[in-house]
This record gives C-alpha cells, sequence and structure tokens, in this order.
C-alpha cells in the first residue's frame, strides 16, 4: 500500500507485508529508509495483531507530520515520533539523493485546517 498525500510538503509512505504479516515493511518518503517490522520495531517478539497495531501508530505518525529526514556524512535518517517514542533508521552510504536533500526536512500533515 502506497499513501500520497495531496500536500506536496507532507511525507508519502509505502507499507508491504510478506508472509502473512510475519515480516511488514514500512518506508517513509523519497528516501526511505525502510523498517523491517517487527524486527526494528517497539517489539521484535511482536504477534500479527501487535505488527498491525505498530504499522497503524506509523501511519498516523505521517499522516499527522510528525516525521522527518535528516541527511548525514553519506547517510539519510528517518524518524517517525508516536508521543514519546520514536522510531529512527538510518541507511548508509548514500552519495546522491535523489531528490537532493540538505540538512533536515521536517514534513506537514496531509490535511491543512483552514
Amino acid at each position: 500500500m502506497v499513501l500520497k498525500p495531496q500536500n506536496p510538503a507532507a511525507c508519502t509512505l509505502s507499507v508491504h507485508g510478506e508472509d502473512g504479516l510475519e515480516a511488514v515493511d514500512f518506508s517513509l518518503g523519497d528516501y526511505g529508509p525502510t523498517w523491517e517490522l517487527p524486527i526494528e520495531g517497539d517489539n521484535p517478539r511482536a504477534n500479527k495483531h501487535e505488527v498491525l497495531q505498530e504499522v497503524r501508530e506509523m501511519c498516523q505518525a505521517v499522516i499527522a507530520g510528525n516525521c522527518k529526514h535528516k541527511r548525514g556524512f553519506l547517510s539519510i535518517t528517518g524518524s517517525i515520533h508516536i508521543g514519546e517514542r520514536r522510531y529512527r533508521i538510518t541507511d548508509l552510504l548514500v552519495f546522491r539523493p535523489v531528490p537532493p536533500l540538505h540538512g533536515t526536512k521536517n514534513y506537514e500533515p496531509y490535511f491543512l485546517r483552514s
């Protein structure tokens, strides 16, 4: 599943389940990185119901704009904030990201209130 927001300043997300949800890939925006749940989540021994709950919370946080990408030296770190918890994962050896990323990119919510 891929969610593409109408707000161009919001972050896209992608979720892909494998083996009956034994493994779920959760990708953030144009740069990645990808979390492999449940291994890289809060509970590496989570059952299917717990994995779905974690995916639901991560999706809600991205939709609310509680996520960002940060460019490091030859790396990109993706972060998602859910209350006091922070999910963070880094892709290494990223030489020239497309589209270009300099510094930190903070995302906006999918829906802007008028």
